[in-house]
């Protein structure tokens, strides 16, 4: 691979090289009146070529800047979330429940009543007798 990248940069050399001789005449460059000194055309390139790839590198520096923060964050969430796990997981609750199981629901929930008053007071008082008083057989019927 070292073999490969020395090969790339030395091509790119060899190309930089034949550009510069081909575009050896000198320029100045005009900007709103602003007049540069007289340089090579293929000088003002590679300037130009060296700004860009500068201020690319810069964007995609605080873009990674972005990441790794986000990233930093997201790791601090999922260990405070398994802090907090480990402890919900470890031992009773106030309850005496442990968190698996204070979370049940057969267990956690509790049927209403939903009966009104009345009925459910007049069940409570009607007596439950279950042997007839004639026979003193038990009765099949329900009240």
């Amino acid at each position: 691979m070292k073999y490969l990248q020395a090969l790339l940069v030395l091509l790119l050399a060899l190309v930089l090289a034949g550009f510069i001789q081909q575009n050896a005449q000198t320029t100045t460059l005009n900007y709103f009146g602003w007049h540069s000194i007289g340089l090579p055309l293929s000088l003002f390139m590679i300037i130009a070529f060296g700004i860009g790839y500068l201020s690319a590198v810069v964007i995609g520096f605080s873009g990674d800047i972005r990441s790794r923060f986000r990233l930093f964050k997201a790791e601090r969430e999922t260990k405070r979330l398994k802090r907090e796990l480990a402890k919900r997981e470890k031992g009773p609750t106030e309850t005496g429940l442990t968190m698996d199981r204070a979370y049940a629901p057969e267990e956690a929930q509790v049927e209403p009543d939903i009966r009104p008053p009345a009925a459910a007071k007049q069940e409570d008082e009607t007596p439950n007798d279950t042997l007839n008083d004639d026979t003193g057989e038990e009765r099949t019927e329900t009240i």
